[in-house]
This record gives structure tokens, C-alpha cells and sequence, in this order.
């Protein structure tokens, strides 16, 4: 068994599933989405502050941005940036479904090693942990 967490701070996931208003996605084959989440330091004029930053790789282009969270819920901060590569096909429709989780106010469940992103229309991403 694997070690209980509250919070995807710290790890990697890779995506075991995609889901788009509730159905399921088919994931592009050889292609997992990589989502990891940081505590990341930084220097500002009110004093020393800890981000919580979310980079992804999502078959195409990279994400980051940064994240507010509580114990249910992750809210990913202003606006999720991306690289800027023309996605085609299966990969661009995954990458939609992605980016559309990423964009929303998603409540998480983690169950080991095993974490849950949904938002409210029912799109969302199961990962697994990896580091």
C-alpha cells in the first residue's frame, strides 16, 4: 500500500483517464498527460512567499500556472499559461478537456497514490502518482 496524502503538492501524476462532461475521453495512444504540482519560493516586496505551481505536459503543449487550494478543492490561479504549438486532432481535443479541468475550480480526492480532478459539468482527469 502506498502512503496517504492530502494535498498533490510535492508529486508528479500521469493521467489514467480523461473525462468530458461526465463521459469518458479516449486518451491518445503512447500520450499521458503529466501534471506537477511545486512549492516553489519566491522574493516579492511584501516579504518572502511559497507558491503552489502546477506545470503540464499534455501530449502537445506545455501548461503552468499557480494554484489556491483548500482541502477539496484546487483553483487554478489567473490564467493557466501554454506554449503556443498548433495541436491537432485526437491530442488537440485532449488537450481542450485539460485545459477546460485546469481553468475551473476542480475539487481532488486523493486515494493513495491515485488523484481525481472534476469540476462541476463533469470534466475532469484521473492520475496516477509517479514521484
Amino acid at each position: 500500500m502506498g502512503e496517504v496524502t492530502s494535498s498533490p503538492m510535492g508529486k508528479t501524476y500521469l493521467s489514467t483517464a480523461v473525462t468530458e462532461d461526465g463521459k469518458p475521453k479516449q486518451l491518445v495512444s503512447n500520450t499521458r498527460t503529466r501534471l506537477e504540482f511545486a512549492e516553489v519560493p519566491n522574493r516579492n516586496d511584501e516579504g518572502p512567499r511559497v507558491y503552489d505551481v502546477l506545470r503540464a505536459y499534455a501530449g502537445c503543449n506545455e501548461l503552468s500556472g499557480t494554484v489556491d487550494r483548500t482541502r477539496t478543492e484546487l483553483t487554478f490561479t489567473g490564467v493557466v499559461t501554454t506554449t503556443d504549438h498548433a495541436c491537432t486532432g485526437e491530442t488537440a481535443e485532449v488537450e481542450t478537456a485539460i485545459l477546460t479541468t485546469l481553468r475551473a475550480k476542480v475539487t481532488y480526492t486523493i486515494d493513495y497514490n491515485r488523484l481525481t480532478l472534476l469540476t462541476p459539468t463533469g470534466t475532469g482527469l484521473d492520475l496516477t502518482a509517479v514521484r
